[in-house]
C-alpha cells in the first residue's frame, strides 16, 4: 500500500549506463538508503559502510557489499580505512551521508582524489557552514531575515537574558570532540531561566552558543545542488510532524510550492560561500508566513527519500558531477506528496497522542487528523521511506522490526515493573534492617561500572555532605588508572566537583566486605557485584532509589551529550541530599539510643 515505485529512469536504459562503483558512509540512516535505492537500479555497484551491523540499508537488494566504518576518531584510522578501500575499488562517487563522515573528507586536502570523488566545497565554505557564528555574520552581511540573536561566548559566565521567554539556545557547533568521542550539541528550547541557567552551564565550556527569539512555526527546508558556485537543481519541502516534538528531525514532509524569493535567498547565500555538492538551508515559516533563516546543512538531509520521490534525484546527480559530466535543467517536482519515516512517525504519533496541545511550544497537531493522514498512500499521495516494490525487503525488515517492538515492549515492561517492585522491597527492608541495627553508618561504598564519571561523582558530593563518613568509590572495569572524560570533568566543576584528579580503581573483596552500605547506579552494575560477591549484596542498594519516584538506573553519561550529563548529575545530587538526610537520622538515633541505654 505505502510501496512506491523506483525513481525516474536515467536518460539512457539501464543496460547503456556505465557501471560505476559508489560508495556511502554513514548508510544507516533514511539518507543512506535513499541513496542506494536511486544508485542501485540503473546498475551501478553501491558499496555502503554502516557505524553498526543491522540496519535497513543492509536489506536493500541493491547493497552489494557492506563494511563496518571505524570509530570517528581518531580520524588517522579512518583516513587510512577510506584511502584502502579506494584504492582496492576506484570509487567514482564517495557520499557523506552525516556530519561525522563529512568532516572524515574535510580532513583530506582539497586536491586529493577521495576529497573530488566527495563533490564537496573548500574547506573555508565546509567551516562556515557548520559554524552558525559565522554563519549568522554571513547571513546579516546578505540582508536575510533571522530571528534576534546574540552570541554568549565559551567559557564565559551566562549573561541575563536580553528578551523574555521561551528562548532557542544553539551551540554554534553541533559536534565537539570530547576525550576520544565525537558528541552531539543538540539546540534547545529554554521556557524559563532554569532550563537556560542548566543548558548554558552544560554547554559554555565546550562552545559558544547562539541565544536567538523564539519564532512560532513550521520549518522548511529548501535542498539544493550546485556545480562549483552555480546553482543547477533546488526543491522546497515543508516539515508536517518534528520528532522530538519540540523540533527536530522531520518524521512526516510534504513537498512545496516553488517559492522563486525563497530559492532565491538560498542560492545568494550558498553562491557566497561558492558552493560545490549538497546543502539544505533550513528555515523558519513564522505563523505570518514570514520566513527566518535558521542554519545550513552541509551535507545530505533526512528528508531525502522525498526529494527523490517528488522527482529530484539529487544522488545521481552528484554522480553526474563526480564525473564532471554536465547536468541537464532542474527538473520540476511533484507538489503536495508527502514521505513518512515509518518508525520514526510512530514515536511521534505515540508523543502527539499524549502531548499538551495547547503548548505552543510543541508541533502538534489533532489526533484523529494524525490517525488519518496514514490512509494517504492509498491516494497516492505518500510515500514511506525505502518502501519500494522492486526493493520489497526493506519493508518486512522494518515491518517486522516495528512489530517486534510493539510486540516485545509490553512483555519487557511487565518484566521491568517486577524487578523494580522487588529491589524497591529490597532497598525498604535493607533501610529497615540498618536502622534496626542501632550502629552508626561509618563506611559508604559507590559502585558503577568505570569508575570515572557516576561514582567518583556521587564519592566526592557525599563525602562533602556526610564528613564523619568514610566514603569510596570503585568500579568493574578490568583497566584501572583510568582519568575521567574531559566533559564530567568540566560540567562536574559547575556543582563544585573536582574529578581533575580522579583515578580509577576495581572492586575489591576487602573493599565491598568493609562497607556498610553499598550504592550501585544501574541493574549490570547489580548483576556485576552478585556474580563477584553474593555475600556483599545484603548490604547494597541502588542508588536511583533515593531519588524519589524517578527510574532507578542512573544513566552512564560517559558517551552523553553535555545537556545530559547535567541531568544525570542532577539525579545524583537529589538522591545523594536524601542518602545524607537518611544516614544523619539514622546515626542520630543510633546515638541517642546509646545514650538512653
Amino acid at each position: 500500500m505505502a510501496l512506491t515505485t523506483d525513481p525516474p529512469a536515467p536518460a539512457r536504459p539501464p543496460h547503456l549506463v556505465e557501471r560505476k562503483r559508489v560508495l556511502i558512509l554513514d548508510a544507516d540512516g533514511r539518507a543512506g538508503l535513499a541513496c542506494v535505492q536511486s544508485l542501485g537500479p540503473p546498475g551501478h555497484e553501491v558499496h555502503v559502510a554502516v557505524r553498526a551491523r543491522g540496519s535497513l540499508t543492509e536489506s536493500s537488494r541493491w547493497c552489494h557489499a557492506v563494511y563496518l566504518q571505524p570509530p570517528f576518531v581518531p580520524t588517522s584510522g579512518a583516513i587510512d580505512w577510506l584511502t584502502d578501500l579506494d584504492r582496492r575499488f576506484d570509487f567514482t562517487l564517495v557520499i557523506a551521508t552525516t556530519e561525522a563522515s563529512l568532516r572524515w573528507m574535510r580532513t583530506f586536502p582539497q586536491d586529493h582524489q577521495l576529497r573530488r570523488k566527495a563533490v564537496l566545497p573548500s574547506d573555508r565554505s565546509i567551516d562556515e557552514a557548520l559554524n552558525k557564528e559565522l554563519t549568522l555574520a554571513r547571513v546579516t552581511q546578505l540582508g536575510i531575515a533571522v530571528a534576534p540573536s546574540r552570541l554568549l561566548e565559551k567559557g564565559a559566565a551566562p549573561q541575563l537574558p536580553r528578551d523574555g521567554y521561551p528562548l532557542v539556545l544553539k551551540p554554534i557547533i553541533s559536534k565537539v570532540l570530547i576525550g576520544n568521542e565525537l558528541i552531539s550539541l543538540s539546540v534547545a528550547i529554554a521556557r524559563d531561566a532554569r532550563e537556560r541557567d542548566a543548558f548554558l552551564a552544560a554547554t559554555l565550556p565546550f562552545t559558544a552558543v547562539q541565544e536567538q527569539a523564539w519564532v512560532p512555526g513550521r520549518g522548511v527546508g529548501v535542498e539544493m545542488l550546485f556545480d562549483h558556485g552555480r546553482l543547477v537543481w533546488s526543491f522546497i519541502h515543508e516539515r508536517l510532524h518534528e520528532w522530538p516534538l519540540t523540533g527536530g528531525a522531520s518524521t512526516l514532509r510534504r513537498s512545496a510550492e516553488n517559492d522563486p524569493a525563497l530559492v532565491e535567498q538560498s542560492r545568494r547565500l550558498l553562491e557566497a560561500l561558492e558552493w560545490n555538492g549538497v546543502a539544505m538551508v533550513e528555515w523558519r515559516k513564522s505563523n505570518e508566513d514570514v520566513y527566518h533563516f535558521i542554519e545550513i546543512n552541509p551535507r545530505l538531509w533526512g528528508s531525502l527519500p522525498l526529494t527523490i520521490a517528488a522527482g529530484i534525484d539529487i544522488p545521481r546527480g552528484l554522480l553526474s558531477l563526480a564525473e564532471n559530466q554536465p547536468l541537464p535543467l532542474a527538473p520540476k517536482w511533484r507538489v503536495g506528496i508527502s514521505a513518512r519515516n515509518l518508525t520514526a512517525d510512530l514515536h511521534w504519533c505515540f508523543a502527539n497522542a499524549r502531548a499538551d496541545h495547547t503548548d505552543p511550544l510543541l508541533l502538534t497537531e489533532p489526533v484523529l487528523k494524525s490517525l488519518l493522514g496514514w490512509l494517504r498512500p492509498m491516494s497516492g499521495g505518500e510515500v514511506w521511506d525505502g518502501w519500494s516494490l522492486s526493493d520489497p525487503k526493506v519493508a518486512w525488515a522494518e515491518l517486522y522490526a516495528v512489530i517486534h517492538h510493539m510486540a516485545a515492549r509490553p512483555v519487557h515492561r511487565m518484566r521491568e515493573i517486577r524487578t523494580q517492585r522487588r529491589l524497591k522491597r529490597n532497598h525498604v527492608q535493607l533501610l529497615r534492617q540498618l536502622r534496626a541495627e542501632l550502629r552508626p553508618m561509618k563506611k559508604i561504598l559507590f559502585l558503577c561500572y568505570g569508575n570515572i564519571c557516576r561514582s567518583p561523582f556521587a564519592a566526592q558530593l557525599a563525602q562533602s555532605r556526610l564528613p564523619e563518613v568514610h566514603i569510596e568509590s570503585a568500579g568493574f572495569h578490568l583497566v584501572t588508572g583510568r582519568r575521567s572524560p574531559s566533559h564530567m570533568v568540566e560540567i562536574s566543576r559547575t556543582f563544585d566537583i573536582d574529578l581533575n584528579d580522579c583515578v580509577s580503581k576495581q572492586v575489591t573483596r576487602e573493599l565491598a566486605e568493609a562497607a556498610d552500605l553499598i550504592l550501585l547506579m544501574d541493574l549490570k552494575n547489580l548483576a556485576n557485584l552478585e556474580r563477584l560477591m553474593p555475600a556483599a549484596m545484603a548490604r547494597t542498594t541502588l542508588l536511583g532509589f533515593f531519588d524519589g519516584d524517578a527510574a532507578i538506573e542512573i544513566d552512564d553519561p560517559y558517551a552523553l551529550s553535555p545537556t545530559a550529563t547535567t541531568a544525570v548529575l542532577e539525579r545524583i545530587v537529589r538522591a545523594i541530599e536524601a542518602l545524607a538526610a537518611w544516614v544523619d537520622e539514622t546515626n542520630f538515633n543510633t546515638s541517642a539510643a546509646g545514650l538512653t541505654s
